[in-house]
Protein backbone atom coordinates (compact mmCIF):
# COMPACT_ATOMS: atom_id res chain seq x y z
CA UNK A 1 0.00 0.00 0.00
CA UNK A 2 1.51 3.34 -0.75
CA UNK A 3 2.18 6.26 1.61
CA UNK A 4 -0.66 8.54 1.20
CA UNK A 5 -1.36 12.35 2.51
CA UNK A 6 -4.48 14.42 1.77
CA UNK A 7 -3.18 18.00 2.08
CA UNK A 8 -6.11 20.98 2.98
CA UNK A 9 -8.85 18.45 3.62
CA UNK A 10 -12.56 20.33 5.13
CA UNK A 11 -12.83 17.59 7.19
CA UNK A 12 -10.99 14.25 8.69
CA UNK A 13 -11.83 11.32 6.72
CA UNK A 14 -10.64 7.48 5.50
CA UNK A 15 -7.52 8.57 3.69
CA UNK A 16 -7.37 4.77 2.69
CA UNK A 17 -11.07 4.38 1.50
CA UNK A 18 -10.07 7.70 -0.89
CA UNK A 19 -6.96 6.61 -1.95
CA UNK A 20 -8.18 2.43 -2.31
CA UNK A 21 -8.40 2.73 -6.20
CA UNK A 22 -5.60 4.94 -7.10
CA UNK A 23 -2.82 2.75 -8.12
CA UNK A 24 -0.57 5.00 -10.02
CA UNK A 25 3.17 5.71 -8.87
CA UNK A 26 3.44 9.51 -7.32
CA UNK A 27 0.70 11.44 -8.11
CA UNK A 28 -1.31 14.40 -7.29
CA UNK A 29 -5.48 14.20 -7.26
CA UNK A 30 -7.81 17.06 -6.38
CA UNK A 31 -10.83 15.86 -4.13
CA UNK A 32 -14.17 17.61 -4.59
CA UNK A 33 -13.84 18.64 -1.10
CA UNK A 34 -11.27 21.10 -2.46
CA UNK A 35 -8.36 18.94 -0.78
CA UNK A 36 -5.65 17.47 -2.14
CA UNK A 37 -4.46 13.40 -2.65
CA UNK A 38 -0.69 12.99 -2.65
CA UNK A 39 0.38 9.55 -3.33
CA UNK A 40 3.77 8.51 -2.37
CA UNK A 41 6.17 5.89 -4.44
CA UNK A 42 7.33 4.29 -1.39
CA UNK A 43 5.01 1.58 0.68
CA UNK A 44 3.35 3.26 3.70
CA UNK A 45 3.83 0.14 6.39
CA UNK A 46 7.51 -1.23 7.47
CA UNK A 47 6.81 -5.21 7.76
CA UNK A 48 7.54 -6.00 11.18
CA UNK A 49 6.40 -9.75 11.10
CA UNK A 50 9.15 -11.39 8.95
CA UNK A 51 9.80 -14.20 11.17
CA UNK A 52 6.61 -16.10 10.52
CA UNK A 53 4.78 -15.60 14.30
CA UNK A 54 1.38 -14.40 14.61
CA UNK A 55 0.43 -10.75 15.05
CA UNK A 56 -0.67 -11.63 18.43
CA UNK A 57 2.44 -13.61 19.64
CA UNK A 58 4.29 -10.52 21.21
CA UNK A 59 6.26 -10.03 23.54
CA UNK A 60 6.43 -8.88 27.04
CA UNK A 61 7.90 -5.82 28.75
CA UNK A 62 8.19 -5.27 32.45
CA UNK A 63 6.34 -1.87 33.26
CA UNK A 64 8.25 1.37 34.37
CA UNK A 65 7.04 1.27 37.80
CA UNK A 66 5.32 -0.50 40.19
CA UNK A 67 2.41 2.15 39.87
CA UNK A 68 1.57 1.65 35.96
CA UNK A 69 -1.27 -0.40 34.46
CA UNK A 70 -0.89 -3.63 32.63
CA UNK A 71 -1.95 -3.24 28.42
CA UNK A 72 -1.21 -3.49 24.83
CA UNK A 73 1.60 -1.26 24.33
CA UNK A 74 1.27 0.01 20.07
CA UNK A 75 4.21 2.04 18.35
CA UNK A 76 3.86 2.99 14.65
CA UNK A 77 5.82 5.27 12.50
CA UNK A 78 3.92 7.19 10.06
CA UNK A 79 5.73 9.18 7.45
CA UNK A 80 6.66 13.10 6.78
CA UNK A 81 6.68 13.97 3.39
CA UNK A 82 8.46 16.96 2.40
CA UNK A 83 6.13 17.74 -0.67
CA UNK A 84 3.13 17.84 2.13
CA UNK A 85 4.79 20.27 4.26
CA UNK A 86 5.69 22.54 1.41
CA UNK A 87 1.99 22.70 0.92
CA UNK A 88 1.42 23.81 4.15
CA UNK A 89 1.28 27.50 3.47
CA UNK A 90 -2.11 29.22 4.94
CA UNK A 91 -3.96 28.93 8.44
CA UNK A 92 -6.01 25.87 8.27
CA UNK A 93 -4.13 23.38 5.87
CA UNK A 94 -3.87 20.23 6.77
CA UNK A 95 -1.79 16.89 6.48
CA UNK A 96 -3.70 14.11 7.01
CA UNK A 97 -2.39 10.42 6.69
CA UNK A 98 -2.47 6.75 6.42
CA UNK A 99 -4.41 4.32 8.57
CA UNK A 100 -2.95 2.97 12.22
CA UNK A 101 -4.51 0.39 12.52
CA UNK A 102 -4.83 -0.99 16.50
CA UNK A 103 -5.15 -4.48 16.06
CA UNK A 104 -5.12 -7.26 18.61
CA UNK A 105 -6.98 -10.39 18.87
CA UNK A 106 -9.58 -9.97 16.49
CA UNK A 107 -10.64 -6.65 17.42
CA UNK A 108 -9.34 -3.59 15.99
CA UNK A 109 -9.79 0.32 15.65
CA UNK A 110 -8.19 2.76 13.21
CA UNK A 111 -7.01 6.15 13.72
CA UNK A 112 -4.83 8.77 11.43
CA UNK A 113 -2.81 11.57 11.99
CA UNK A 114 -3.69 15.36 11.53
CA UNK A 115 -1.38 18.28 11.03
CA UNK A 116 -2.89 21.55 11.22
CA UNK A 117 -1.20 24.92 10.46
CA UNK A 118 -2.75 26.89 13.21
CA UNK A 119 -1.20 29.78 14.33
CA UNK A 120 1.10 32.37 12.95
CA UNK A 121 2.95 34.37 15.55
CA UNK A 122 5.16 37.25 15.15
CA UNK A 123 8.07 35.93 17.00
CA UNK A 124 8.00 32.06 16.34
CA UNK A 125 6.46 32.26 12.72
CA UNK A 126 4.28 29.71 11.39
CA UNK A 127 3.18 27.12 14.27
CA UNK A 128 0.75 23.24 13.90
CA UNK A 129 -1.16 21.22 15.71
CA UNK A 130 -0.83 17.85 16.01
CA UNK A 131 -3.92 15.35 16.24
CA UNK A 132 -4.50 11.53 16.36
CA UNK A 133 -8.03 10.97 15.22
CA UNK A 134 -10.85 8.16 15.37
CA UNK A 135 -11.75 6.46 12.33
CA UNK A 136 -13.78 3.33 12.77
CA UNK A 137 -13.96 0.02 14.42
CA UNK A 138 -13.42 -1.81 10.85
CA UNK A 139 -11.23 -1.23 7.78
CA UNK A 140 -12.64 -0.20 4.43
CA UNK A 141 -15.96 -1.60 5.75
CA UNK A 142 -18.88 1.06 6.00
CA UNK A 143 -20.41 1.47 9.77
CA UNK A 144 -23.12 3.91 9.15
CA UNK A 145 -26.59 3.37 8.44
CA UNK A 146 -27.70 3.36 4.64
CA UNK A 147 -30.94 2.78 2.53
CA UNK A 148 -31.19 -0.98 2.34
CA UNK A 149 -28.39 -1.67 4.34
CA UNK A 150 -29.07 -2.85 8.47
CA UNK A 151 -28.63 -1.62 11.97
CA UNK A 152 -25.06 -3.46 13.07
CA UNK A 153 -25.09 -5.40 15.77
CA UNK A 154 -21.25 -4.71 17.46
CA UNK A 155 -21.61 -2.18 19.78
CA UNK A 156 -17.90 -1.10 19.73
CA UNK A 157 -16.81 2.17 21.51
CA UNK A 158 -13.67 3.66 21.02
CA UNK A 159 -11.04 2.66 23.17
CA UNK A 160 -9.47 4.79 25.75
CA UNK A 161 -6.03 5.25 24.85
CA UNK A 162 -3.42 5.86 28.04
CA UNK A 163 0.37 7.15 27.72
CA UNK A 164 -0.41 8.68 24.27
CA UNK A 165 3.18 9.87 22.78
CA UNK A 166 4.73 12.04 19.79
CA UNK A 167 8.20 12.07 18.24
CA UNK A 168 8.44 13.64 15.23
CA UNK A 169 12.43 13.26 13.68
CA UNK A 170 15.08 11.38 14.97
CA UNK A 171 16.09 13.94 17.92
CA UNK A 172 12.82 15.86 18.73
CA UNK A 173 11.99 15.34 22.66
CA UNK A 174 8.98 13.12 23.32
CA UNK A 175 5.72 15.00 23.86
CA UNK A 176 2.14 13.90 25.50
CA UNK A 177 -1.33 13.86 23.71
CA UNK A 178 -4.26 14.65 25.62
CA UNK A 179 -7.96 13.59 24.84
CA UNK A 180 -10.33 15.87 23.03
CA UNK A 181 -14.10 15.97 23.63
CA UNK A 182 -14.30 14.62 20.40
CA UNK A 183 -12.33 11.30 20.91
CA UNK A 184 -8.91 12.66 19.45
CA UNK A 185 -5.90 13.02 21.24
CA UNK A 186 -3.86 16.31 20.98
CA UNK A 187 -0.28 17.45 21.08
CA UNK A 188 0.34 19.68 24.33
CA UNK A 189 2.95 21.58 22.15
CA UNK A 190 2.80 23.54 19.04
CA UNK A 191 5.12 22.09 16.45
CA UNK A 192 6.89 25.21 14.33
CA UNK A 193 6.92 25.02 10.60
CA UNK A 194 10.30 25.26 9.72
CA UNK A 195 11.51 22.58 11.94
CA UNK A 196 8.95 20.02 9.76
CA UNK A 197 10.53 21.72 6.95
CA UNK A 198 14.05 21.47 8.35
CA UNK A 199 13.40 17.59 9.37
CA UNK A 200 12.07 17.11 5.82
CA UNK A 201 14.43 18.69 3.47
CA UNK A 202 16.59 15.44 2.52
CA UNK A 203 13.50 13.59 2.46
CA UNK A 204 10.43 11.44 4.14
CA UNK A 205 10.47 11.97 8.38
CA UNK A 206 9.22 9.92 11.03
CA UNK A 207 6.78 10.53 13.13
CA UNK A 208 6.38 8.08 16.16
CA UNK A 209 3.08 7.78 18.18
CA UNK A 210 2.47 5.58 21.01
CA UNK A 211 -0.19 4.33 23.04
CA UNK A 212 -1.50 1.64 25.67
CA UNK A 213 -4.82 0.03 25.60
CA UNK A 214 -6.38 -2.54 28.28
CA UNK A 215 -5.82 -5.50 27.16
CA UNK A 216 -9.71 -6.74 28.03
CA UNK A 217 -10.78 -4.05 25.26
CA UNK A 218 -10.06 -6.70 22.53
CA UNK A 219 -12.30 -9.47 23.50
CA UNK A 220 -14.83 -9.47 21.04
CA UNK A 221 -17.26 -11.22 22.47
CA UNK A 222 -17.89 -7.67 24.53
CA UNK A 223 -19.35 -6.23 21.49
CA UNK A 224 -21.24 -9.02 20.44
CA UNK A 225 -23.61 -11.82 20.85
CA UNK A 226 -21.68 -15.45 20.28
CA UNK A 227 -24.01 -17.75 22.13
CA UNK A 228 -27.66 -16.69 21.02
CA UNK A 229 -30.12 -18.24 22.26
CA UNK A 230 -31.17 -21.77 20.31
CA UNK A 231 -34.53 -22.88 20.36
CA UNK A 232 -34.37 -27.35 21.99
CA UNK A 233 -34.80 -29.87 18.55
CA UNK A 234 -36.75 -33.05 19.16
CA UNK A 235 -35.28 -36.64 17.45
CA UNK A 236 -38.48 -37.18 15.81
CA UNK A 237 -38.33 -33.56 14.68
CA UNK A 238 -35.32 -34.01 12.90
CA UNK A 239 -35.86 -37.45 11.58
CA UNK A 240 -39.00 -35.69 9.58
CA UNK A 241 -36.65 -33.00 8.84
CA UNK A 242 -34.35 -35.37 7.07
CA UNK A 243 -36.71 -37.74 5.13
CA UNK A 244 -38.37 -34.15 3.98
CA UNK A 245 -35.40 -32.99 2.32
CA UNK A 246 -34.41 -36.56 0.61
CA UNK A 247 -37.43 -36.09 -1.19
CA UNK A 248 -39.62 -38.10 0.20
CA UNK A 249 -43.24 -38.47 1.49
CA UNK A 250 -43.95 -37.83 5.03
CA UNK A 251 -47.18 -38.73 6.99
CA UNK A 252 -49.57 -35.68 6.96
CA UNK A 253 -47.57 -34.30 4.28
CA UNK A 254 -50.33 -32.21 1.84
CA UNK A 255 -48.11 -29.23 0.37
CA UNK A 256 -45.62 -30.26 -2.08
CA UNK A 257 -42.31 -27.04 -2.84
CA UNK A 258 -40.41 -27.57 -5.93
CA UNK A 259 -36.98 -25.56 -6.46
CA UNK A 260 -35.77 -23.83 -9.15
CA UNK A 261 -32.77 -26.14 -9.55
CA UNK A 262 -30.88 -29.20 -8.04
CA UNK A 263 -32.34 -32.57 -6.83
CA UNK A 264 -34.18 -33.46 -5.15
CA UNK A 265 -36.37 -30.87 -6.81
CA UNK A 266 -40.21 -31.62 -5.01
CA UNK A 267 -40.23 -31.57 -0.86
CA UNK A 268 -43.40 -32.78 0.57
CA UNK A 269 -44.13 -30.82 3.02
CA UNK A 270 -46.62 -29.79 6.08
CA UNK A 271 -49.42 -26.62 5.07
CA UNK A 272 -50.20 -25.99 8.60
CA UNK A 273 -46.17 -26.13 9.66
CA UNK A 274 -45.68 -23.57 6.45
CA UNK A 275 -48.88 -21.52 7.59
CA UNK A 276 -47.52 -21.45 11.20
CA UNK A 277 -43.93 -20.52 10.52
CA UNK A 278 -45.26 -16.87 8.35
CA UNK A 279 -47.96 -14.45 7.91
CA UNK A 280 -46.97 -14.45 4.21
CA UNK A 281 -46.85 -18.08 3.54
CA UNK A 282 -50.33 -18.95 5.28
CA UNK A 283 -51.84 -16.23 2.74
CA UNK A 284 -50.25 -17.68 -0.09
CA UNK A 285 -51.76 -20.63 0.56
CA UNK A 286 -55.05 -20.02 1.61
CA UNK A 287 -55.10 -17.40 -1.47
CA UNK A 288 -53.96 -19.98 -3.39
CA UNK A 289 -51.33 -17.10 -4.75
CA UNK A 290 -48.33 -16.61 -5.98
CA UNK A 291 -45.61 -13.86 -4.38
CA UNK A 292 -44.68 -11.08 -6.33
CA UNK A 293 -40.80 -11.24 -8.14
CA UNK A 294 -40.94 -14.51 -8.87
CA UNK A 295 -40.41 -15.38 -5.20
CA UNK A 296 -43.08 -17.82 -4.89
CA UNK A 297 -44.72 -19.14 -7.88
CA UNK A 298 -48.33 -20.83 -6.99
CA UNK A 299 -49.08 -23.97 -9.66
CA UNK A 300 -52.52 -23.75 -10.40
CA UNK A 301 -55.01 -26.59 -9.24
CA UNK A 302 -52.77 -28.52 -7.41
CA UNK A 303 -51.17 -27.93 -3.48
CA UNK A 304 -47.57 -26.65 -4.87
CA UNK A 305 -45.72 -23.86 -5.33
CA UNK A 306 -42.59 -23.52 -7.20
CA UNK A 307 -39.16 -21.46 -5.50
CA UNK A 308 -37.62 -20.50 -9.08
CA UNK A 309 -34.98 -18.57 -7.26
CA UNK A 310 -34.31 -21.16 -4.86
CA UNK A 311 -31.59 -24.09 -5.14
CA UNK A 312 -31.99 -27.85 -3.75
CA UNK A 313 -28.48 -26.54 -1.70
CA UNK A 314 -30.68 -23.94 0.06
CA UNK A 315 -33.36 -26.18 1.28
CA UNK A 316 -31.75 -27.61 4.53
CA UNK A 317 -31.30 -24.17 5.69
CA UNK A 318 -35.21 -22.82 5.22
CA UNK A 319 -36.57 -25.86 6.27
CA UNK A 320 -34.13 -26.13 9.53
CA UNK A 321 -36.16 -22.83 10.16
CA UNK A 322 -39.53 -23.13 8.97
CA UNK A 323 -39.99 -26.88 11.15
CA UNK A 324 -37.33 -26.33 14.00
CA UNK A 325 -36.58 -22.68 13.97
CA UNK A 326 -32.94 -23.33 13.83
CA UNK A 327 -30.42 -21.10 11.85
CA UNK A 328 -27.97 -22.54 9.48
CA UNK A 329 -25.73 -20.30 7.56
CA UNK A 330 -26.13 -20.66 3.99
CA UNK A 331 -23.41 -21.77 1.62
CA UNK A 332 -21.07 -18.79 0.80
CA UNK A 333 -22.70 -18.40 -2.68
CA UNK A 334 -26.09 -18.76 -1.45
CA UNK A 335 -26.66 -15.65 1.19
CA UNK A 336 -28.18 -13.54 -1.07
CA UNK A 337 -30.58 -15.41 -2.52
CA UNK A 338 -31.96 -17.32 0.87
CA UNK A 339 -31.60 -13.91 2.52
CA UNK A 340 -33.87 -12.57 0.08
CA UNK A 341 -36.39 -15.35 0.73
CA UNK A 342 -36.26 -14.88 4.37
CA UNK A 343 -36.65 -10.89 3.87
CA UNK A 344 -39.75 -11.28 2.11
CA UNK A 345 -41.57 -14.11 4.51
CA UNK A 346 -39.92 -13.64 7.25
CA UNK A 347 -39.41 -9.59 7.76
CA UNK A 348 -40.21 -9.29 11.55
CA UNK A 349 -37.55 -11.84 12.22
CA UNK A 350 -34.59 -11.13 9.94
CA UNK A 351 -32.25 -9.57 12.80
CA UNK A 352 -32.46 -13.20 14.45
CA UNK A 353 -31.22 -14.86 11.30
CA UNK A 354 -28.18 -12.33 11.23
CA UNK A 355 -27.29 -12.75 14.64
CA UNK A 356 -27.48 -15.87 14.62
CA UNK A 357 -25.50 -16.05 11.21
CA UNK A 358 -23.10 -13.90 12.62
CA UNK A 359 -21.93 -16.32 15.54
CA UNK A 360 -21.77 -19.23 13.40
CA UNK A 361 -19.17 -17.01 11.19
CA UNK A 362 -16.87 -15.92 14.14
CA UNK A 363 -17.17 -18.74 16.27
CA UNK A 364 -16.13 -20.63 13.47
CA UNK A 365 -13.67 -18.97 12.03
CA UNK A 366 -11.85 -18.00 15.54
CA UNK A 367 -11.11 -21.62 15.61
CA UNK A 368 -9.73 -21.53 12.18
CA UNK A 369 -5.95 -22.72 12.34
CA UNK A 370 -3.71 -19.19 11.37
CA UNK A 371 -0.95 -21.47 10.26
CA UNK A 372 -3.00 -23.09 7.62
CA UNK A 373 -2.27 -20.82 5.12
CA UNK A 374 -4.35 -21.66 2.11
CA UNK A 375 -7.30 -23.64 3.71
CA UNK A 376 -7.27 -20.48 6.37
CA UNK A 377 -7.35 -17.78 4.03
CA UNK A 378 -9.72 -19.45 1.56
CA UNK A 379 -12.26 -20.43 4.43
CA UNK A 380 -11.71 -16.77 5.41
CA UNK A 381 -12.46 -15.12 1.87
CA UNK A 382 -15.88 -17.41 2.13
CA UNK A 383 -17.10 -15.40 5.12
CA UNK A 384 -16.05 -12.30 3.38
CA UNK A 385 -18.43 -13.39 0.69
CA UNK A 386 -21.24 -13.63 2.86
CA UNK A 387 -20.67 -10.64 4.56
CA UNK A 388 -20.50 -8.69 1.46
CA UNK A 389 -24.01 -10.54 0.27
CA UNK A 390 -25.84 -9.45 3.24
CA UNK A 391 -26.60 -5.91 4.05
CA UNK A 392 -24.65 -3.15 4.62
CA UNK A 393 -24.05 -3.59 8.75
CA UNK A 394 -25.05 -6.77 9.30
CA UNK A 395 -22.45 -8.77 10.10
CA UNK A 396 -19.52 -6.61 11.06
CA UNK A 397 -17.77 -8.02 13.68
CA UNK A 398 -18.11 -11.75 10.97
CA UNK A 399 -16.47 -9.44 8.82
CA UNK A 400 -13.58 -7.79 10.95
CA UNK A 401 -12.70 -11.49 12.54
CA UNK A 402 -12.45 -12.94 8.89
CA UNK A 403 -10.36 -9.86 8.02
CA UNK A 404 -7.89 -10.58 10.85
CA UNK A 405 -7.69 -14.42 10.65
CA UNK A 406 -6.87 -14.04 6.83
CA UNK A 407 -4.29 -11.59 7.20
CA UNK A 408 -2.32 -13.45 10.03
CA UNK A 409 -2.42 -16.69 7.59
CA UNK A 410 -1.41 -15.01 5.10
CA UNK A 411 1.81 -12.87 6.20
CA UNK A 412 2.90 -16.21 8.63
CA UNK A 413 2.51 -17.92 5.02
CA UNK A 414 4.05 -15.03 3.32
CA UNK A 415 7.36 -15.36 5.72
CA UNK A 416 7.85 -18.77 4.42
CA UNK A 417 8.47 -17.48 0.88
CA UNK A 418 6.00 -20.24 -0.67
CA UNK A 419 4.02 -18.03 -3.14
CA UNK A 420 5.04 -14.79 -4.97
CA UNK A 421 3.97 -12.53 -7.69
CA UNK A 422 0.25 -12.79 -6.91
CA UNK A 423 0.30 -17.06 -6.99
CA UNK A 424 -0.93 -16.91 -3.57
CA UNK A 425 -4.25 -15.22 -4.95
CA UNK A 426 -4.77 -17.79 -7.39
CA UNK A 427 -4.21 -20.89 -5.63
CA UNK A 428 -6.65 -19.38 -3.13
CA UNK A 429 -9.15 -18.74 -5.76
CA UNK A 430 -8.29 -21.90 -6.99
CA UNK A 431 -9.11 -23.43 -3.88
CA UNK A 432 -12.58 -22.02 -3.59
CA UNK A 433 -13.99 -22.77 -6.75
CA UNK A 434 -15.09 -19.73 -8.34
CA UNK A 435 -13.05 -16.37 -10.08
CA UNK A 436 -15.75 -13.96 -9.00
CA UNK A 437 -14.51 -10.19 -8.96
CA UNK A 438 -16.21 -9.88 -5.28
CA UNK A 439 -13.42 -12.05 -4.94
CA UNK A 440 -10.37 -10.29 -6.00
CA UNK A 441 -11.34 -7.25 -4.11
CA UNK A 442 -11.90 -9.18 -0.85
CA UNK A 443 -7.85 -10.64 -1.63
CA UNK A 444 -6.96 -6.73 -2.19
CA UNK A 445 -8.49 -5.76 1.01
CA UNK A 446 -6.98 -8.87 3.16
CA UNK A 447 -3.57 -7.87 1.33
CA UNK A 448 -3.81 -3.86 2.26
CA UNK A 449 -5.03 -5.14 5.60
CA UNK A 450 -1.88 -7.37 6.15
CA UNK A 451 0.06 -4.64 5.17
CA UNK A 452 -0.89 -2.09 7.46
CA UNK A 453 -1.18 -4.03 10.87
CA UNK A 454 2.24 -5.73 9.95
CA UNK A 455 3.62 -2.03 10.02
CA UNK A 456 2.31 -1.33 13.67
CA UNK A 457 4.79 -2.84 16.72
CA UNK A 458 3.17 -4.11 19.30
CA UNK A 459 4.23 -5.31 23.27
CA UNK A 460 2.76 -6.75 26.09
CA UNK A 461 3.52 -4.43 29.49
CA UNK A 462 3.25 -6.33 32.80
CA UNK A 463 3.39 -5.04 36.15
Amino acid sequence: MSCIEVIDSKRLENVDSLAEKLKQETFDVNLPNGAQLIQHDEKAYENLYTNGSSFDVIPEIQAKDEFADEGIRFSFNFKLHPDGVAKMKDIGNTIQSNTLILQHKCVMYTYAYALTLAFDDEQQGKLCEFRLFPISHTFRHPVGMTKGGFPSSMKQPQPSLRDVTARIGPVSEVVELTPEHDGSYKCSTLISLSSLQNITKDGAAKLRVEMTIDENYFDVDEYVNLSPKVAPVSCNSDRILGQILAGEKVAKADWVITVGDGSPSNYHVHGAVLGNSSMLLRTALIKHMSVQNDTLTMVSHENRFILPKIKASDMPVILAYIYQKRFIVPQFDAVSRIGQFFGTFFREEIGEFFENWQATLVNTTMKLDRNGGVDTISECVKSLVCVHSAPQGALLAAYNVALVVAADAWQILDAKKEYENGKLEKKVKKRIGVEWPLIDQILEIIRDYREAVCGVEKSKIVC
